[in-house]
């Protein structure tokens, strides 16, 4: 996935087209490859691309294992200009802990807090405002997903939440399709 990214982003920038971070999902045992540092920062260079182009993507529930090494190889990464971002942030056991153990550009908070705003007396909304606040305060950047409807989205608006996905902003498409909008 990462070979087809770094193509469409050196085609796109050959052909003159504005490019934007791309986000893409790596799990916990791509991260046991000892060469994982390597083979990321090599096929980004060769296809010419900035390195603050991609944003690196680890869901919540592939936190766990061996933390150090995961630890070690975020580190060298993030020296190199990538980006971090946890995934289904607020849907495992260790989302705090994780907060506070790795070094995230960005938490996506997970599209069940948003479905359920108003259920259990809105304990959703509270808790989202929370995350936002403490997340700022850590320097992270957050996003919501799952954003449905204009009141949702005036409400992650409204908390000062950094990014908006869902279905509300943009269908699922395929990349031909995107590369259109461009």
């Amino acid at each position: 996935m990462m070979t087809e990214v770094l193509r469409k982003l050196a085609q796109w920038k050959q052909n003159g087209v504005e490019l934007h971070p791309v986000s893409v999902n790596l799990s916990h045992e791509d991260f046991d490859w000892p060469e994982i540092v390597e083979m990321i920062t090599n096929l980004t260079d060769k296809y010419g691309a900035d390195h603050s182009l991609i944003s690196i993507e680890i869901t919540e529930r592939d936190l766990a294992g061996d933390m150090t090494c995961l630890q070690e190889k975020m580190r060298e990464l993030h020296r190199r200009g990538f980006k971090f971002w946890m995934d289904d942030f607020g849907s495992g056991y260790s989302s705090l802990n994780a907060m506070y153990e790795y070094r995230f550009d960005l938490i996506k908070l997970d599209m069940k807090f948003v479905q359920h705003l108003d259920e259990n007396h809105g304990i959703n909304r509270k808790l989202m405002k929370s995350l936002v606040q403490v997340a700022k305060e850590m320097g992270m950047q957050t996003l919501s997903e799952g954003v449905e409807t204009e009141e949702e989205h005036d409400f992650v608006k409204q908390i000062g939440c950094s990014k908006t996905q869902g279905f509300l902003l943009a269908q699922p498409r395929p990349m031909d399709d995107y590369e259109k909008l461009l």
